[in-house]
C-alpha cells in the first residue's frame, strides 16, 4: 500500500475541518431560507363570530344590512412579512453560496489527490505542481458562478474569473458528475469492447464499457455495475489504473479507469435507452486500431495503451525478479 506523506495527512485534516464548516454555513443558509419563505406564506384569518355560528343567517331586507354580512364574512387580507421578491433573492443567494461551497470542496480535494500525485512523481524525479511564482503567474481565482443550463447528464455553468494580471473575464464549464471506464481482458489476452451508437458524431464506435457515476456514488461499484450491464461480465479482480480528464477545455468531467481480469459471463442488462454489443478483440487488434486512429475514444485509446503497457512491463519484471532470487 502506498505510504501516506505528512503533507498529505495535513491537507486532508485541513480539508475534513473546512468541510464541516462548509456544511454547516450551508445548513444555515437553509435554514434562513425556509424562515423567510414561512413568513412570505400567507397567514389564515381568524374565523369572525359570523363565521362561527350555526345558525343560516336571516336574508337582509336592505342594502345596508347586506353591506354589514359582506363585512363580517369577507376575511381581512394579511400583510405578508416577506415579498415573493425577497424570496427569490434569497433562494438565488442560497443556490448560490452552495455552488460555491461545493466549488471549494471539489477544490480542497482535487489539492489532496494532486499532492499524492506529487508524492509519486517525485520518485522518479517529476515535478507535477509548479512553483509558487510559476502558479502565480498562470492561475485564475473564480469570483462567481450561474448555472446557465441544466441537463439529464450535465449542466453549463458560466464562471466569472479574476486574471493573473488584475482582468476580469469569463468562462464556460460543462459541469459533469465523472465516469468511469473499464479494461476487461481475458485470460487468453483479449479485451471486451462494445459496439454502440453515438448521436454526438452520428455513427457507430467501439469502446470499453463505461457509464456515469450517480452523485456520490464509488467509482469502484460503479465500475463492477457497468461492465455487468453492459457485458455480462463480473471480474474475479479488478483494480484502478489512472484518472483522465477527456474534454480538460470545457468540461470537468473525470474518468476513472479500472482494469478486469479473472472474468466470468453472464447475461447483460443494459439500460432501457441503451444499446450495445460486447465483442471480443485480441489486444494486438485494438492497439493498431487504436494507432491507425480507428478508435478515437479518448478512454478506450488510453486504456488501450496502458493495458499493453502493463503486458510488456510484466515479463519483464517477473524475469528481474526470478534473476534476483538466484
Amino acid at each position: 500500500m502506498k505510504k501516506e506523506s505528512n503533507t498529505t495527512r495535513t491537507k486532508r485534516a485541513t480539508t475534513s475541518a473546512k468541510l464541516a464548516g462548509a456544511k454547516t454555513s450551508a445548513a444555515a443558509a437553509e435554514s434562513a431560507a425556509a424562515e423567510l419563505a414561512a413568513a412570505a406564506a400567507p397567514k389564515t384569518p381568524k374565523t369572525s363570530k359570523a363565521l362561527k355560528t350555526t345558525k343560516s343567517p336571516k336574508s337582509p331586507k336592505s342594502p345596508k344590512a347586506l353591506a354589514q354580512v359582506k363585512r363580517a364574512t369577507i376575511p381581512t387580507p394579511v400583510a405578508m412579512s416577506a415579498s415573493a421578491k425577497q424570496i427569490q433573492r434569497a433562494q438565488a443567494a442560497l443556490q448560490q453560496q452552495t455552488q460555491v461551497l461545493a466549488t471549494g470542496a471539489r477544490a480542497l480535494l482535487d489539492e489532496i489527490e494532486q499532492t499524492e500525485r506529487d508524492d509519486a512523481a517525485m520518485q522518479h524525479g517529476v515535478r507535477l505542481t509548479p512553483t509558487k511564482d510559476v502558479l502565480a503567474s498562470i492561475q485564475e481565482t473564480p469570483i462567481m458562478e450561474q448555472t446557465l443550463f441544466e441537463g439529464l447528464i450535465f449542466n453549463v455553468n458560466r464562471v466569472d474569473v479574476r486574471l493573473p494580471n488584475g482582468s476580469v473575464s469569463q468562462r464556460d464549464i460543462v459541469r459533469h458528475s465523472g465516469a468511469v471506464g473499464i479494461v476487461a481482458l481475458t485470460d487468453s489476452g483479449k479485451i471486451c469492447l462494445v459496439r454502440q451508437w453515438r448521436a454526438t458524431l452520428d455513427r457507430a464506435t467501439l469502446e470499453i464499457p463505461a457509464g456515469k457515476l450517480e452523485p456520490g456514488e464509488d467509482p469502484l461499484a460503479c465500475a463492477k455495475r457497468e461492465l455487468k450491464e453492459e457485458t455480462g461480465m463480473t471480474a474475479g479482480n479488478i483494480a484502478f489504473l489512472t484518472t483522465l480528464a477527456p474534454s480538460i477545455g470545457c468540461s470537468d468531467e473525470l474518468i476513472h479507469l479500472y482494469m478486469a481480469t479473472d472474468l466470468s459471463c453472464g447475461d447483460a442488462h443494459p439500460d432501457a435507452d441503451e444499446f450495445v454489443k460486447a465483442e471480443l478483440i485480441d489486444l494486438d487488434t485494438c492497439i493498431n486500431l487504436v494507432l491507425d486512429g480507428r478508435i478515437e475514444d479518448a478512454k478506450t485509446v488510453v486504456g488501450a495503451l496502458i493495458c499493453d503497457a502493463i503486458s510488456r512491463r510484466l515479463p519483464a519484471q517477473i524475469t528481474n525478479n526470478q534473476m534476483n532470487t538466484i
